[in-house]
Formats: structure tokens, C-alpha cells, sequence
């Protein structure tokens, strides 16, 4: 007995998942924080009883479709902004929730609990009265199968919250989800021991074929359901989150297959693992629908990001001083992209991430995924930061240029004078001074030194000597000390 309870599940709730894609609530909740909610039957539906008349579930249609919420970006049009538009706020999901139970309409007031959820995630107050819910539907209801149901919707509905939830309320989570795993292991027990016997053990496993029929056809519906939602999905993305949950029922169905596998025919058996296979590519269509959605809004702000940074340009001259940024700028836009990309890979699928062992750079980078962008941004990157050593240099040498010509003219025919002295030791800081060294390249740093020793010569400069020699003009200490107090240019100007 406890076999057919869990297949009749499994077969109640396939039927209601084929529901959620022509119900008129598409909401779902969007990016990451997926709620995978199995939601119960407002009538249950009899197993092996024709003679009993079907009861039909009314299902109020709601007023509107939220829509899914857009969050504020001070750069730029985020991912999930561009995959959702403008939702309602959760208490409008949760109000329009409750008004449902008061109609007797579980079934949809949980599309709105989980609607609210997808905006507010770990929101205890939507969590508490859901299960205040299903908790009161599990009292009133005097159906096994329905009970059963119930249980099971709650169980997954408040697994996964846990993940959303505070710190400080998992334990509650796992307080309640302890409490109903006993509830429903009692209802267990006492449906086995008021239904039977070995005998109906037996029944079960010879009608193991049957069940295995009905959960096959029942997985094939639903998958059916999953590619609609799919094909829906590319003019509104929010079916793509209902294909979602769509596919995790039916990963539900196939755990149940392949647990009664070994009580199958060899037919059956070699068709659990077609089944298998089909489920799993199914899976991946999913993931690849979700990650086109992504990576097309993502390439859209790319190219945004491509036309700023194209818009600064290399320098075509090098001032006296120093440059303009431009380089520096391209460097931050470089790395912020960077980063963005970065933050897009978990949720890409294999198509979308590309391959970083494939040269992309050999059909000019065209190629549409992050791997390409990357090797890309990496090659500009490069290029930026040489350009940018390239300035600081070109600028160094102008300025070691300059100290050597206004010095030399300071020179005088033998001996130079106050004035002459003073006139070279101005030329070497205020030239030399700003350059910082350490940027410089072997050859640059060459010129620097020749020009300076040049001029820190004894006949030049006054040598060091006394307490004056740091302290008045024209005097090698007193110049070199200048040198070095002097502000240093840096290759971020550039």
C-alpha cells in the first residue's frame, strides 16, 4: 500500500503541473531564487474507482498578471531587469493569495504565495500562513490520498525555503519540517495497518507494470508541458521560470520510475532509461532557454560598453606634462565588464560559457559566448596597459629632453655662475623631478641618468660641502633634495 500511495501522488500531482501552463497566472518568481512548490489539488482526484462521479476544481481567473520586478541599477539595465519587467510588490501577491483561501481556492492562492516569495524570498509571513494553510486543509480533509497530497506540497514548499530564509529562522524551518515528516509517517502506518495485508503487497508489485504505464505516460505529458512553456518563453521569459518547475515535477516522476525499475520487465526496463535520457536533454533545453535570455541582455549593455570604450582613443600626441586618462579609463571600463561577465557565468549554460581552451582570437572573436569575450577583453586589457607605460615614458623623455636643453644653455665658458647654477638645478627638478624611476624602461632610465650626472658634475653644481649645501640654490644637495620632495606623475594619468 505504501508503493501505490506514493505512485498515485506522483500521478495527482503531474496533472496539476499540466495545469500551470494554461492557468491564466504565469507569475513566477525571477533570477535565482527559484521556489519549487508541488501545489496541491483544491478536490482530489480518485484513483481505480470509475463508478465515482469527477468532481471539477473551480479556478478563479486573477484580475492581472503581475509582471516580474525591475531593480534599480545606477549603471546600467541589470540582467534580471532586462529578463522581468515591473512586477507588483509581494503584499499584492499575498492579499490576492489569501482571498483565494477564503473561496476554498488552494490550488491558486499558492501560485500567488509562491509569486510573492519569488519577489520577497525568505519572507516569514508569506512561509507562516502557507503553512497555516495546508496545515488547516490537512485537518479538514478526511481523504488518505488527499492528505497525502497536502503533505508532501507542504514538505517541498518549506525545504525550499530554507535557503532564503533568515539565519535565525532555519531552525523553525527544520522545527516544522521534523513535525510534519512524523504527521505523515503516522498516517502511513495507520493506512497500512487499516488497509491489509501481504496480499495487497503482493497485488502491488503484480500490478507494477500497470503503474509503471501510467507514471510513463504522465512524465510524457508533462514534458509535453514543459516544452510549451519553453516555446511561450521566448516573448515572455517568465514560462521559463514555470518550465522550471515544470521539469522538478518531472524529475519527481522519474525518481519513482527508477526506484520500481527492478520490478520491471526487460522492456520496460530498457524504456526507464530512454526515459531517463529524454528527461535529462530536456533539462538542458531548459537551462539553455534561461541562459539565452540572460546572455541576449547581457550583450546588449556589452555593446554599450564597447562603443564607450572605443570612444577613447589613444592619445596622438604626448604633452609636456601629462596625458589625458584615457588609458587609465579604459583599464577601469576593462575590468568592471570583467567583473560583470564574471558574475553571469554561474547562471550560463555550457553554450553560453563557451570553451577558454579555443583561441577565439582566430576568427576575429565572433564567436556568441563569454569565453569569446573574455579572451577578447583580456587582448584589450593588454593593449591598454602597454599603451599606457608607452605614454608614461614618451612623456619622461620630453621631460628629460627639456632639462637638458634649458640646463646647457645655463652653462657658462669656464665656471658658472650664481645665476648659471641655479638656472641648471631649477631645469633638473623641475623636470626630473616628477618622474617616478620605476616606471621607466632600461633605455628611458639611461637617458635620465646621463642627463642628471651630467649636470651633478663639480663644475656644474656646487658640490656637497656644509650645512648650505642643502639649503641654498644651485648646490647638488640642495637640488637633489627638491628632486626628491617633488610630486611624482604616476602611469594612472595617462
Amino acid at each position: 500500500m505504501k508503493k501505490m500511495t506514493r505512485y498515485v501522488i506522483m500521478l495527482l500531482f503531474a496533472g496539476l503541473a499540466t495545469c500551470c501552463v494554461s492557468c491564466n497566472e504565469p507569475n513566477s518568481p525571477k533570477g535565482d531564487n527559484n521556489q519549487t512548490v508541488t501545489v496541491p489539488q483544491s478536490e482530489p482526484q480518485t484513483v481505480s474507482q470509475p463508478e465515482k462521479e469527477e468532481t471539477s476544481t473551480d479556478v478563479s481567473e486573477p484580475d492581472a498578471v503581475p509582471q516580474p520586478k525591475k531593480e534599480p541599477s545606477s549603471t546600467s539595465v541589470s540582467i534580471t531587469e532586462t529578463v522581468s519587467s515591473s512586477q507588483k510588490d509581494w503584499e499584492t501577491s499575498f492579499q490576492k493569495g489569501n482571498e483565494c483561501v477564503e473561496k476554498g481556492n488552494i490550488r491558486l492562492a499558492t501560485f500567488y504565495y509562491v509569486n510573492a516569495l519569488g519577489k520577497d524570498p525568505g519572507n516569514m509571513t508569506v512561509i507562516q500562513k502557507y503553512r497555516e494553510v495546508i496545515e488547516n486543509a490537512i485537518n479538514k480533509s478526511t481523504n488518505v490520498e488527499e492528505k497525502f497530497s497536502y503533505y508532501t506540497a507542504l514538505e517541498s514548499f518549506l525545504q525550499n525555503q530554507i535557503s532564503t530564509v533568515p539565519v535565525d529562522k532555519v531552525e523553525q524551518i527544520s522545527q516544522w519540517l521534523g513535525a510534519l515528516a512524523a504527521e505523515r509517517d503516522k498516517l502511513e502506518n495507520d493506512t497500512v495497518s487499516d488497509s491489509g495485508s501481504a496480499e495487497e503487497a503482493d497485488d502491488v508489485a503484480d500490478d507494477s507494470s500497470d503503474t509503471f504505464d501510467e507514471l510513463k505516460s504522465a512524465l510524457e505529458k508533462l514534458e509535453a508541458s514543459v516544452r510549451q512553456s519553453l516555446d511561450t518563453g521566448l516573448s515572455n521569459p517568465a514560462y521559463l521560470d514555470i518550465a522550471s518547475y515544470q521539469l522538478q515535477e518531472c524529475e519527481q516522476i522519474m525518481r519513482s520510475i527508477i526506484a520500481m525499475a527492478p520490478q520491471l520487465d526487460q522492456t520496460r526496463q530498457e524504456s526507464v532509461a530512454v526515459l531517463y535520457a529524454g528527461l535529462k536533454q530536456l533539462g538542458e533545453e531548459v537551462v539553455d532557454h534561461k541562459s539565452k535570455v540572460l546572455w541576449d541582455a547581457f550583450y546588449v549593455e556589452h555593446q554599450k560598453f564597447v562603443k564607450e570604450f572605443n570612444g577613447l582613443s589613444f592619445a596622438s600626441n604626448y604633452p609636456s606634462t601629462y596625458g589625458d586618462g584615457n588609458m587609465e579609463k579604459r583599464l577601469k571600463l576593462i575590468q568592471k565588464e570583467m567583473a560583470k561577465l564574471q558574475a553571469l557565468l554561474p547562471k550560463l549554460s555550457e553554450k553560453y560559457v563557451g570553451d577558454m581552451s579555443i583561441d577565439y582570437a582566430k576568427d576575429g572573436f565572433k564567436a556568441q559566448n563569454a569565453s569569446a569575450l573574455i579572451q577578447q577583453m583580456q587582448l584589450w586589457l593588454k593593449e591598454s596597459s602597454e599603451k599606457q607605460m608607452q605614454s608614461y615614458n614618451q612623456w619622461a623623455v620630453n621631460r628629460i629632453k627639456t632639462a637638458n636643453d634649458e640646463a646647457y644653455k645655463a652653462i657658462g665658458w669656464v665656471a658658472n655662475g650664481k645665476a648659471g647654477r641655479e638656472t641648471i638645478a631649477n631645469a633638473l627638478i623641475d623636470n626630473l623631478g616628477p618622474i617616478d624611476t620605476r616606471f621607466m624602461t632600461s633605455e628611458v632610465n639611461r637617458c635620465y641618468q646621463e642627463v642628471l650626472n651630467k649636470y651633478l658634475a663639480s663644475n656644474q653644481l656646487n658640490p656637497v660641502k656644509d650645512e648650505k649645501s642643502w639649503t641654498e640654490q644651485g648646490n647638488m644637495g640642495h637640488t637633489l633634495l627638491k628632486m626628491f620632495e617633488m610630486s611624482k606623475v604616476q602611469p594612472s594619468q595617462f
